[in-house]
């Protein structure tokens, strides 16, 4: 069976099949042997031996962390030797062993006291942590067991202190379990019991000490040990009460096992861990207010009405863990319940932010986040390659507009509102622009109304400007949902293109405009129609701006309101000379008296 990225419940049954194949040799030849091996990593047979000793590799790992080598070396050969024990113990009561086997058990134990005398009294400067990854790479291309390949996909992100990455891979394990429900091997739990014991007696000093213990967490989640990780986070937690990206990736642990098993729980366990996770979340937020410096980072970004903080890295995690509050609690809750809805849609891929709780404290409301730790798009644009970031992101927005439109019927309704865009031309943007009433201005106003109405309506961001896309490595995710609504995808392409802070000329935004019709899976007329609707788009995310800097809803100092109001107006005048270029009747309209104020 190949690598796969997904595990189901037939591959645990299948593993676990082969895993009680494998212990019928493992357990004669006793754990010594498998102690050897670690020992002897050079041995050009050790894929094959790894792979046959299985059943004990989850419970040693030393190898997985190069914190406090002596003592997970300890804990795990005095585990071992107890399962070595009873296991040989249970298979004499049945078939009593040669004596060429109990020479080689004895072969094998007289070994392992070999190497854990050189692993614990020959101390080395340093680990090379580079080997041990290109060993585990290797028998990860080795492995043929499902279980086995995941087991050191994980394995590879712990060495690399990846715990976030870790505990992603860990999420379809834990579903597979979930819905297998494999019986219980009552020696491997004796063993990790005691393996557990050892390990919090030894680690249980320092925040430091905290990483390995989460690492601990992970390993026990993998292997479908689902509250024996709960009790390592825990002993983690304690360790390091103040630790702000630790508690996050605990409540992230929490509201990740609760969506990924809640249909194979009863439903009282289903409340009791939705429970759970929200009083973690609550004391996290708790956390958070009660460090100074970290309670005063909340603010205001762009014209959002939520203050935003966000949590990451610090050797914890690799994401960021986002905290919004506000006082209004109906448009905070809408936010959350469409960032939930969508990350449905998109299957839990980093295309949109993860929503993991909301809550209130203090009279304000709270709603957390997860999303990739990267950089705003404007950022990648301006640093990097900038023709090549482009031409990346737009099949990105196409393939992001095509999922909304065709799975339209999982957003909540009663949350999306249909744009009415000749009330906010009428309503909003000539009395903030005080534009004199006359019949020009009139018919202007009718045209654009009737021509944006004539255009096919989906769900769109709504506010789908540079900065609330974020750039990473190899993907990109969107952000803040807030204004999402029933309208042309036009708008949304419309404020990404045409936003002062990218500054493309003309040329640039007709070919971006080509490449996200050409990665459309569904192309609404001819380029050329579809240029016209995009131009169409362009004059009202113009008229939007320009009523929402007349309000100085943005946070930026007035001046620069001023210069921004400047340059979307000349924006506005070019796209009523385009859209006269490609229909000549347009000229008649007069819309420029859109753009006449006092």
């Amino acid at each position: 069976m190949g690598l796969e990225e997904n595990i189901d419940a037939e591959d645990i049954q299948t593993s676990l099949r082969k895993k009680r194949r494998k212990e019928l040799f493992a357990r004669t030849v006793g754990i010594g042997s498998f102690l050897t091996v670690l020992t002897h990593m050079e041995s050009p047979v050790v894929q094959e031996l790894l792979q046959r000793h299985l059943p004990f590799s989850r419970a040693l790992d030393p190898i997985l962390l190069p914190y406090h080598q002596e003592s997970l070396f300890l804990s795990a050969a005095i585990g071992g030797l107890l399962y070595g024990t009873t296991s040989m113990a249970q298979r004499l009561a049945f078939n009593p062993l040669r004596p060429s086997n109990w020479k080689c058990i004895q072969q094998g134990f007289m070994s392992m006291l070999r190497g854990f005398s050189s692993r614990l009294f020959d101390k080395p400067e340093f680990r090379n942590l580079e080997d041990e990854k290109i060993f585990i790479t290797k028998c990860l291309h080795a492995a043929t067991d499902p279980l086995a390949q995941r087991d050191y996909q994980i394995q590879l992100h712990l060495i690399d202190e990846h715990y976030e990455q870790a505990l992603q891979k860990t999420l379809p394990l834990m579903k597979a379990y979930a819905a297998s429900r494999p019986p219980r091997n009552l020696v491997e739990q004796f063993q990790l019991t005691l393996t557990q014991l050892v390990e919090f007696y030894l680690c249980g000093k320092t925040e430091r000490e905290a990483h390995y213990l989460v690492a601990g967490a992970i390993r026990n989640l993998a292997a479908g040990h689902f509250q024996r990780s709960k009790t390592y986070f825990t002993k983690a937690l304690q360790l390091a009460p103040t630790n702000i990206p630790l508690h996050s990736l605990g409540g992230y642990f929490l509201e990740m096992h609760r969506d990924h098993v809640a249909q194979y729980q009863a439903p009282a366990k289903r409340e009791l861990l939705t429970t759970e996770a929200q009083h973690h979340w609550q004391k996290t937020v708790e956390l958070l207010l009660a460090d100074p410096k970290t309670a005063s980072r909340f603010r205001r970004l762009g014209n959002s009405r939520n203050e935003v903080v966000v949590v990451s890295g610090e050797g914890i995690v690799q994401s960021s863990f986002v905290f919004k509050r506000s006082p209004d609690k109906e448009h905070l809750e809408k936010e959350y319940t469409l960032t939930r809805k969508l990350d449905a849609i998109f299957e839990g891929s980093d295309t949109v932010v993860q929503a993991l709780a909301f809550l209130s404290k203090d009279d304000l409301y709270y709603c957390i986040l997860k999303r990739i730790a990267g950089i705003s798009f404007v950022e990648r644009f301006l640093t990097g390659d900038s023709a090549t970031t482009l031409d990346q992101v737009l099949p990105f927005l196409a393939q992001f507009h095509d999922r909304l439109r065709t799975q339209s019927d999982k957003l909540p309704e009663d949350l999306l509102k249909r744009r009415d865009y000749g009330k906010f031309l009428q309503e909003t943007y000539v009395k903030r622009m005080h534009l004199p009433p006359s019949p020009a201005l009139t018919k202007a106003l009718d045209y654009l109304n009737q021509q944006l109405d004539a255009q096919q309506r989906q769900p769109i961001h709504g506010d789908l400007h540079p900065e609330n896309i974020l750039a990473s490595t190899n993907q990109f995710t969107i952000i803040d949902p807030e204004h999402m609504g029933i309208a042309s995808p036009y708008l949304d392409l419309a404020a990404f293109l045409e936003h002062d802070a990218l500054g493309l000329s003309a040329g640039t935004r007709e070919r971006s405009l080509q490449t996200y019709y050409d990665a459309s899976e569904t192309r609404r007329g001819s380029f050329e129609q579809v240029r016209l609707a995009y131009l169409q788009g362009v004059l009202f995310r113009m008229l939007q701006v320009r009523a929402a800097l007349e309000r100085q809803v943005y946070s930026t100092s007035l001046e620069h309101q001023q210069q921004l109001q400047q340059h979307y107006e000349h924006r506005a005048l070019e796209t009523i000379r385009d859209m006269g270029m490609l229909d000549k009747g347009i000229k008649d309209q007069g819309l420029e008296s859109l753009l006449l104020t006092h």
